[in-house]
């Protein structure tokens, strides 16, 4: 018997075969009808045709904003899907959706089940998803996966928490910001969600190199991120964010993870304590604590419950909050910032905070909230972490005077 395989139904033979009834073919992203045709020895035939047999997925699946040309498997930006969800239910797991420039209006929450990476093109200022006030951002449901380079905007509503990103599963965020989630055209939406940001309900989530803006929750818990489980911040901006109930902090409740040279700028509380709060074993490490503003109970800066868990942090205007046996090696003082009426968080040359930090094991590649070198060697810079999520490039220049 011959077996005569045309794989994609073109009247072309792709494979012509004797004596074996299967076969293998590799088939780019797309999908295909098979056609069959097996001839005897006596030159009888018989044909079959199968629609739609295959379907093939890419490992890199793009998005263009709107696009009229849209077909699955959107494999290339000329039949890139128009919105986002569509590439991530097709991309092959590990692997890659690339989402291009535009303004994203959520209707409902983008589901992210299975490990691969979605990346906007050109970064946060270009790729904008927005909740309209009402509707999330996204939400991890498949574990290993990550989110890279995204404004996530007035996302989240009442109760339903992790109004920017919800980890239900291990994953990363890496370069985004939250915008003025729990608002709705900038106004309160009077939400009564757990991190009305982030919410972590995960252990082992990295929220890395992002920034919280005007972040709102009408609940006790964090305003900017709820860890409910053991997340990792690392270089992360938190700005006038705020909590609206009688307990959590302004810009994070913590139970056990790590926050690690972050900046904490303006944060309100209208309740409780003003930054941050931890209730089991959450710790501060390389962080800056500026001017954020308690409510009628709590501290300026933080309600701790165990010791020695504020390492290596600036702590400003006051300590309040933050017990002498809770710390090490923190700092009281003005941290300096360029311009901070210009939100401008970045310390100056003769900050307190510069190479005021503890060295770890993930500085060598860490990169701050710039993106460029935690350890930085140069001038009077002596490879010593700075505080808060930037690190000061500055060399100190000097003058000579001959006579």
């Amino acid at each position: 018997m011959t077996f005569l395989w045309d794989f994609n139904n073109d009247g072309v033979v792709d494979k012509e075969e004797t004596g074996v009834a299967q076969t293998t073919h590799e088939f780019p992203a797309g999908s295909y009808s098979v056609k069959l045709v097996i001839r005897d020895p006596n030159g009888k035939t018989a044909e079959y045709l199968v629609e739609q047999a295959v379907g093939s997925t890419p490992d890199v699946c793009y998005v263009v904003k709107d696009n009229p040309n849209a077909a699955w498997p959107y494999e290339k930006p000329e039949n890139a899907a128009a919105t986002i969800q569509p590439a991530i239910d097709t991309v092959l797991t590990g692997g890659k959706v690339i989402v291009g420039d535009g303004v994203y209006t959520n209707k409902s929450v983008i589901t992210i089940d299975r490990a691969m990476t979605v990346k906007s093109e050109n970064g946060p200022a270009n790729c904008i998803v927005s909740g309209g006030g009402s509707v999330n951002g996204f939400r991890f449901t498949g574990t290993g996966a990550t989110v890279e380079g995204f404004t996530v905007t007035e996302c989240g509503n009442d109760w339903n928490d992790g109004g920017a990103f919800r980890f239900d599963v291990k994953g990363t965020v890496v370069n985004c910001i939250a915008l003025n989630c729990g608002r709705k055209n900038g106004v309160y939406n009077n939400n009564s969600m757990r991190g009305s940001a982030v919410y972590v309900n995960a252990s082992g989530c990295v929220i890395s190199n992002c920034q919280f803006i005007g972040c709102v929750s009408g609940r006790k818990e964090g305003a900017a991120i709820e860890d409910n489980s053991s997340a990792a911040v690392i270089n992360c901006l938190f700005v006038r964010n705020e909590c609206r109930a009688s307990d959590g902090g302004a810009a994070a409740l913590l139970a056990r993870g790590t926050v690690r040279n972050c900046t904490f700028v303006g944060n309100r509380n209208y309740g409780g304590p003003a930054a941050v709060s931890r209730n089991a074993s959450g710790k501060f490490e390389n962080c800056i604590f500026a001017d954020n503003y308690k409510g009628s109970t709590g501290a300026t800066v933080c309600n701790l419950t165990t010791t020695d868990r504020v390492t290596y942090t600036c702590l400003w205007p006051e300590q309040e909050g933050v017990e002498a046996s809770e710390t090490a090696h923190v700092i009281v003082a003005d941290p300096l910032f360029v311009n901070a009426a210009a939100d401008d968080y970045r310390i100056q040359s003769l900050s307190p905070c510069r190479n005021a930090g503890k060295n770890g094991t993930w500085d060598a590649t860490s990169l701050d909230l710039d993106g460029n070198p935690r350890i930085y060697r140069f001038g009077h810079k002596n490879g010593i972490v700075d505080l808060g999520c930037y690190e000061d490039q500055t060399p100190m220049g000097f003058k000579m005077f001959v006579r």
